[in-house]
């Protein structure tokens, strides 16, 4: 995952402030579990990747895998599971998780162009399920790039989650980042 090297704009920015605000509210939308509401904050052309870490030495990359995802998805594939996920039948997450998203580190850099904005933020996701007593527990570093079309709000277009883990110790990836 590449950094952005554009300037980063100041906290007091507007469009931090509502690229930060956008970032409160779909973690709070995830973990209610609010799909719903979730769905139509992405662009229908949404790239939503989460590559498979590879420990690597320094000089041989970031260590994420070009070739092989934990999810790669498009907003079909994003509004399946959701739509799945309403279904009493979806016993991937029926008890359903309860999850805590700390989203932190918030950088938002000058708009690259008239309509989109890239972001990065930290992420720590505590996962709770059924009746255990020990978390699961993912870290990583998110790119996204927001688009803002003919005025509209804000819709998120392209995530990019690096997770810290080469193996995840969860039981499944039933859930969003």
């Amino acid at each position: 995952m590449s950094l952005n090297q554009s300037t980063r704009l100041s906290r007091l920015d507007p469009l931090h402030c509502e690229v930060h605000d956008w970032l409160d509210e779909e973690a709070e939308l995830l973990e209610r579990r609010d799909l719903l509401q979730w769905l139509p904050m992405l662009h229908p052309e949404i790239h939503y990747e989460i590559p498979v870490r590879q420990t690597m030495l320094n000089e041989d990359g970031d260590g994420l895998s070009p070739r092989h995802y934990h999810m790669r998805e498009n907003y079909e594939s994003l509004a399946f599971r959701v739509e799945r996920f309403q279904h009493p039948g979806a016993w991937s997450e029926n008890p359903a998780s309860r999850t805590r998203r700390l989203v932190s580190n918030v950088k938002v850099f000058e708009p690259r162009s008239v309509n989109e904005v890239e972001a990065h933020s930290s992420l720590l996701l505590l996962r709770s399920r059924n009746d255990d007593p020990d978390y699961e527990i993912l870290s990583g570093r998110r790119r996204d790039v927001f688009r803002r079309d003919d005025g509209g709000p804000l819709r998120l277009v392209n995530r990019v989650v690096a997770l810290d883990q080469t193996l995840l110790n969860i039981v499944n990836m039933a859930i969003f980042l």
